[in-house]
Parts: C-alpha cells; sequence; structure tokens
C-alpha cells in the first residue's frame, strides 16, 4: 500500500503487523540476508552491537547483519568490512524496516572505531 512518497509504503507481514518502508525493504524482509563476503562472525558481531546501541534511543526491535564484500586491512591494522544491515524498529501503529549496506571499520583488537 503506497502512503505517498516520502512516507514509503506498508504491508501486513506475519510477525510485525503493519510493517512500513521502502517497496525494496518490504518485499525482502521475509528473507534473511545473504552473506556474501569474507568478514569474520567476530566482527560482524562487534559491528551489529554498535549499530544497536546507536539504535536503541529510536526503538530498535531486531537487528540483521551479514558480511556483505571483502575485509580490507590499511598499515595501521584497522579492517574495513562491507555490512549489509537490517533494522526493525517499533513505530506508532506497526514497525518500520530500514535496510542498507554500510562500512564497519575495527582496529587490531576488534573494537568499532566507526559506521559508514
Amino acid at each position: 500500500m503506497p502512503l505517498g512518497p516520502l512516507a514509503g509504503f506498508a504491508a501486513a507481514v506475519p510477525g510485525y503487523g503493519l510493517l512500513f518502508g521502502t517497496r525494496r525493504d518490504l518485499e525482502n524482509v521475509s528473507y534473511a540476508l545473504a552473506r556474501q563476503g569474507d568478514a569474520p562472525p567476530r566482527m560482524i558481531a562487534a559491528c551489529r552491537n554498535s549499530i544497536r546501541q546507536a539504535a536503541e534511543p529510536h526503538g530498535v526491535v531486531e537487528i540483521e547483519a551479514v558480511s556483505a564484500g571483502r575485509v580490507q586491512r590499511d598499515r595501521r591494522g584497522l579492517s574495513a568490512a562491507p555490512i549489509e544491515v537490517r533494522i526493525i524498529y517499533a513505530r506508532q501503529g506497526g514497525h518500520e524496516v530500514r535496510q542498507s549496506r554500510i562500512t564497519c571499520r575495527t582496529d587490531g583488537r576488534g573494537t568499532v572505531v566507526a559506521l559508514r
């Protein structure tokens, strides 16, 4: 159901009730994100935890994150990994889904230093 150019779309989705989002995000929400890269699970978990901390004030309900490309390391010991992230937020009257590819940077100890 289209809601207008700025609001996006809405659909009834089992487990979430009324779910708002872009057409693409709503079409894909019932499928698990597909891993497409070589980022180790520990790095993905650290990135997901940092994203969760940033999303908590906005009503995060669920976060899914997977590797989406090759990890690149620089001379300073920093690693950068593309990851695909899907977040479900609680909203008045339902939920909202957002999905995007971001880059997560970690230091040599595995601590997240940047999300872009």
